[in-house]
């Protein structure tokens, strides 16, 4: 009966349950769709994991790159020595040929340890720009040592007397030597003429080592 327990009591408007036996009148709350039975385990979802977007961000290949900069200026250091090596040959065309050649490979082997110790495979342009980065290390190394040894010339009788050394070993005519020494004692001319030496060593390392850095990362790619 509406407002009486099964035990027979008149129960109070809006009670829980009975006063006098303790029987609860009503559910308390409804069981949901979610809610477990009694005696089950709630199942535990798991929030899934975060999508991956790569498995390794690859490094930019720039001067803050720690790691290529010192094989860079390793191998910009190797390739140096082996000039140094190599440089015996008194013929201009066949050493500018090895020069060319040593700074390729400069290029290509800073790619292929840089590929080993770092286990990134380059793509032609990242090889393009170590090789470059290569050339950029070969050429201040050269840089700073032809400045040591231009001090050294000059202690001797400068670069005049050297260029008339040379001229009497390609036996030149004695006016041609004189106005190669005329010419070279002129401060514009010399000017010119350091400008035209390091725009062409610039040229020649950086282009060369970018080609073997982009042949580099070309061959590895397809191993």
């Amino acid at each position: 009966m509406d407002g009486y327990c099964t035990c027979g009591a008149r129960l109070v408007d809006d009670a829980l349950f009975c006063h006098r036996c303790g029987r609860p009148v009503r559910e308390l709350v409804a069981r949901s769709e979610e809610t477990p039975a009694s005696g089950e385990t709630p199942a535990v979802v798991m929030a899934p994991p975060p999508a991956l977007t790569s498995a390794l961000t690859p490094a930019e290949i720039n001067f803050h790159n720690g790691l290529a900069v010192r094989i860079c200026f390793l191998a910009a250091a190797i390739a140096y020595l082996c000039g140094v090596a190599l440089g015996q040959i008194g013929i201009p065309a066949i050493q500018f040929l090895l020069t060319l050649v040593i700074s390729a490979a400069a290029g290509f082997y800073a790619v292929y340890l840089y590929h080993r110790r770092s286990g990134q495979t380059l793509s032609p342009r990242n090889g393009a720009r170590m090789g470059w980065m290569t050339g950029i290390f070969g050429f201040l190394i050269n840089i700073v040592l032809l400045t040591f040894g231009a001090v050294a010339l000059m202690s001797k009788g400068g670069l005049a007397a050297m260029l008339q050394e040379q001229a009497a070993s390609a036996s030149l005519p004695p006016d041609a030597a004189s106005k190669i020494q005329q010419l070279v004692e002129t401060p514009a001319f010399l000017a010119l003429l350091i400008v035209f030496i390091l725009a062409l060593l610039f040229a020649t390392y950086t282009l060369a080592a970018s080609l073997g850095g982009m042949l580099g990362a070309k061959v590895l790619e397809r191993d």
